[in-house]
């Protein structure tokens, strides 16, 4: 019987849900990756291959390490959980999600009315790929400037992520692509006192634009001719301010 242990934040695995692979072949990425994290809490891993979302959870705790299954049941009920700070308590095979208002003190196995769902929920057998190798960004740029190309289907997943993450809609994420035809660093920006933190990956992809279309401007938007006055006419001088008049 397991005996697994594992807590975490709804708003943590809801920003990683549309990381998570829906490939048949790949069954071991259907799920989430839990690590004790160095510094404390848990670090939360999802990826698909062509995108990967990773979520410090400060606040969180796990055992060891799980790939965390998540059936539909489970992400409907977490989805749900938008804008709110309830917790997934995977104990054993069994998963509960309560809500933020669920005592610290109790018991998460025994329902109450603060549980929102149970399920089965066991771990997935497998290994979860190194997903650190992929995170080896140098703070230099190595090319000059040129651009590189991102499915726009997959930067929205970190649109989705953001809006789970802070519970509401972001207005701003940081991409950094320092190599040419290089993956991309997505940041996040943190929700105050939530203990969560996002970092994420995007894979380049092979641009169906043409070499003229892929230029940094296009040669349709000219520079503006700067304004002179006609010959033979001076420009008038900007008006004086009305002086002000005593009481």
């Amino acid at each position: 019987m397991s005996k697994r242990k594992v807590s975490v934040s709804a708003r943590a695995i809801a920003a990683l849900l549309p990381f998570v692979s829906k490939e048949p072949n790949r069954y071991y990425l259907h799920g989430i990756q839990a690590e004790p994290a160095p510094g404390g809490g848990v670090l939360l891993i999802a990826t698909d291959g062509h995108t990967i979302g990773v979520v410090h959870d400060a606040f969180a705790y796990a055992d060891a390490e799980h790939i965390l299954s998540i059936p539909s049941a489970l992400a409907k009920a977490t989805k749900a959980r938008y804008g709110l700070c309830g917790t997934l308590h995977f104990l054993g095979n069994v998963v509960h999600v309560v809500s933020e208002e669920f005592p610290t003190t109790q018991n998460p196995a025994i329902i109450s009315p603060h549980h929102i769902y149970s399920g089965h929920a066991p771990d997935i057998d497998g290994a979860f790929p190194n997903w650190r190798a992929i995170f080896h960004f140098s703070e230099q740029r190595t090319h000059d400037g040129a651009p590189t190309s991102f499915n726009a289907a997959l930067v929205q997943r970190f649109h989705t992520a953001g809006q789970a993450l802070l519970g509401r809609t972001i207005a701003e994420m940081s991409i950094y692509a320092p190599e040419d035809g290089g993956p991309a660093l997505v940041r996040l920006p943190s929700g105050p006192d939530t203990g969560l933190a996002f970092v994420g990956l995007v894979m380049p992809m092979r641009s169906s634009m043409t070499l003229a279309d892929s230029t940094l401007q296009p040669d349709w938007i000219a520079r503006p001719k700067p304004i002179t006055p006609a010959k033979g006419k001076r420009a008038k001088p900007a008006p004086r301010p009305a002086a002000n008049k005593a009481a």
